[in-house]
């Protein structure tokens, strides 16, 4: 790794386990806010996205604390987040005056995808440690989802409302509508089939991926949004890595190649689409034509990480590498700055002038972008990128 990655990737790194945005229970918050000093709300899937991160270190090498980090943010999420359905809630707010309802760890509603990552998690830190309760969270966890949640296609229904047993999905935002962006979730499901040999979670993984497939449109893009059919890149991205893993991970030949095939065109478009400052672009509107020229980091970061990998697996041209290369050089914009307090975590986003989307260091954006330096990384220096764990 050349000294001007590493440096950034060890500032990411030291944000993620000192600067608190883990907090003393376990759980992580969503980010710092800036101007207020404060955190808004515990997250329970960027918890999970924590554990993956403290163990994607600790298999590096960049942390002997990680594994007991990770060990309290998993009994955080067992102890506080579990619902009794075997779903994960979604927020723990600190202020009743900042909560939104329908996140609200109070209304008790479930989002799969929130739930497949705390499940990602808990598996991640269970090929480590061989905790027996780990695992039974997951798999209790992910028979809620395939029973409660899953739907005849093998996409998921993306809220599920205990209370009144049945999934409330609506089309207000992307993240509340069955969508490809699901497909992260085959990840978990996949890793239980390959612990336990239960068939059923190979079968929940394979339909779920070829489900996604079919909401890709010509062009490589995923529909993210079922009436308008605009494609937000965060969800895109997210279907391509649940797609890759099972590229890699199954014996089926044929779904092996669709599904390497999709995630190829898929990051192809992202590239094509590329702004002349080497960021992209948060979304494409299908109806108007063009895109929203906003950035946001989680996306760069993913970007960066998925290229890279595919790059190194053969599947982009080499007039992709110097694509890949702005991203990177675009990420590094985003972090914080040696001069701040804050130092190594990375800022949300920018709108289309260059003013910051939100106020705050983003706890997500920033172990995003740990894992995508670390690809990066051993893309130029001519390593192979391993893929057990995604962030």
């Amino acid at each position: 790794m050349s000294e001007h990655i590493e440096k950034s990737f060890n500032n990411s790194i030291s944000w993620i386990l000192n600067s608190g945005i883990q907090s003393e229970d376990g759980g992580f918050n969503s980010w710092y806010d800036h101007a207020k000093g404060s955190y808004e709300y515990k997250y329970s899937e960027i918890t999970g996205y924590g554990i993956s991160t403290l163990v994607f270190l600790n298999r590096i090498g960049k942390s002997d604390l990680s594994l007991g980090k990770a060990t309290i943010a998993a009994n955080w999420l067992i102890n506080n987040a579990l619902h009794h359905c075997n779903g994960f809630k979604t927020r723990s707010y600190y202020s009743r005056n900042d909560q939104i309802d329908r996140y609200s760890f109070d209304t008790g509603k479930i989002y799969s995808f929130d739930t497949g990552i705390v499940i990602k998690g808990l598996i991640d830190l269970y090929k480590v440690n061989k905790d027996q309760r780990l695992l039974d969270v997951a798999k209790n966890s992910a028979i809620f989802l395939i029973n409660k949640m899953q739907k005849p296609n093998g996409l998921f229904h993306a809220i599920y409302d205990p209370l009144l047993n049945e999934n409330v999905d609506t089309n207000e935002k992307w993240s509340s509508q069955s969508g490809s962006y699901h497909a992260k979730i085959a990840i978990p499901l996949f890793d239980l089939y390959d612990i336990t040999k239960n068939k059923s979670f190979l079968d929940s993984a394979l339909s779920l991926c070829d489900g996604a497939l079919k909401l890709q449109k010509s062009d490589g893009r995923f529909i993210s949004f079922s009436i308008t059919e605009d494609t937000h890149l965060h969800p895109h991205i997210y279907t391509t890595e649940g797609l890759v893993y099972l590229a890699l991970k199954t014996d089926d030949e044929k779904r092996r190649s669709l599904y390497m095939d999709s995630t190829r065109k898929a990051v192809q478009w992202v590239l094509d689409n590329q702004k002349p400052n080497g960021g992209l672009p948060q979304a494409f509107y299908n109806e108007l034509n063009r895109f929203n020229m906003h950035e946001r980091v989680d996306v760069t970061a993913q970007a960066l990480r998925i290229s890279s990998l595919l790059y190194s697996l053969g599947m982009l041209d080499n007039r992709y590498y110097e694509k890949i290369g702005r991203i990177f050089e675009r990420l590094k914009e985003f972090q914080r700055d040696i001069k701040d307090k804050d130092y190594g975590g990375f800022n949300f986003g920018y709108d289309h002038d260059g003013f910051p989307l939100s106020n705050h260091i983003n706890s997500w954006c920033t172990m995003f972008s740990i894992q995508a330096l670390e690809y990066y990384g051993q893309l130029i220096s001519g390593k192979k990128i391993d893929l057990d764990i995604i962030i």
